[in-house]
């Protein structure tokens, strides 16, 4: 336990109470080699760190790169490195096979095999009545489907994110409020006049990723270097930490 520096009972008692921080919180891709026992692709791991630490990653890639696999197991990641009722992971694809089918099943599946808590259906994660995840289709929601979502820490994917329309674009954007937020648009941009295309623009905010029609997923060039001042970043922190501990 790391010693506080406050003498005031009440902050002593709040510091022994709080759960500890989760060793996989800024390490996705530890937690899908250590929870779930697979090991993902260097590129996969990239994007999950990408979305760890930007607020709105898209990435452009053809069918066959696990781009299902990789949001599956960013969603159970995210539920399982905060305590419950802290969290939430919405997911959204433009047909409800590609939410419950696609999506959701490989959320079952990474769930099995971490052996996290909650119950699952076809488009929900509860703890007991505590809903925690939900997958839908834009037929779903309403302009209201949004308001009840007040968690700290939010995650939202868009898969498939070509064919999701404006209006739901908007209301996931509404939720980006929260100062832990963070976007993962994901899918072929094939339509120039989509929401998705206009996140490739390069003023558009977004860390973009892309991939070759056969190859691994790839940064854009205008993104290299950014990628690596956050690896950078990133093992410096930790080795900091690491050395802080000692």
């Amino acid at each position: 336990m790391f010693a506080t520096s406050t003498t005031d009972p009440w902050l002593i008692a709040a510091e022994a109470l709080a759960p500890t921080p989760s060793p996989y919180i800024d390490d996705p891709a530890l937690w899908v080699v250590e929870r779930v026992r697979e090991h993902p692709w260097s590129i996969q791991a990239e994007v999950m760190e990408a979305v760890r630490r930007e607020r709105y990653v898209a990435v452009k890639s053809c069918h066959g790169v696990g781009k299902s696999w990789l949001a599956s197991r960013l969603v159970c990641w995210w539920i399982d490195i905060h305590p419950v009722g802290s969290a939430f992971a919405v997911t959204t694809a433009p047909s409800g096979d590609q939410v419950k089918v696609i999506l959701w099943r490989e959320i079952g599946v990474a769930h099995e095999r971490a052996g996290l808590g909650g119950k699952l259906n076809e488009r929900d994660w509860k703890f007991g009545r505590r809903t925690v995840a939900i997958g839908r289709k834009p037929n779903d929601y309403s302009p209201t489907i949004f308001q009840g979502i007040h968690e700290q820490h939010l995650l939202i994917i868009l898969d498939e994110a070509c064919g999701i329309p404006q209006s739901l674009w908007d209301a996931a954007r509404s939720l980006m409020t929260n100062a832990d937020a963070h976007m993962l648009a994901i899918g072929n941009p094939d339509d120039p006049g989509s929401e998705f295309a206009r996140c490739f623009r390069p003023d558009s905010g977004w860390l973009r990723l892309s991939s070759e029609t056969s190859g691994p997923l790839r940064y854009l060039p205008q993104e290299v270097t950014r990628s690596r001042r956050l690896r950078t970043s990133s093992r410096g922190a930790r080795s900091s930490e690491a050395a802080r501990r000692s």
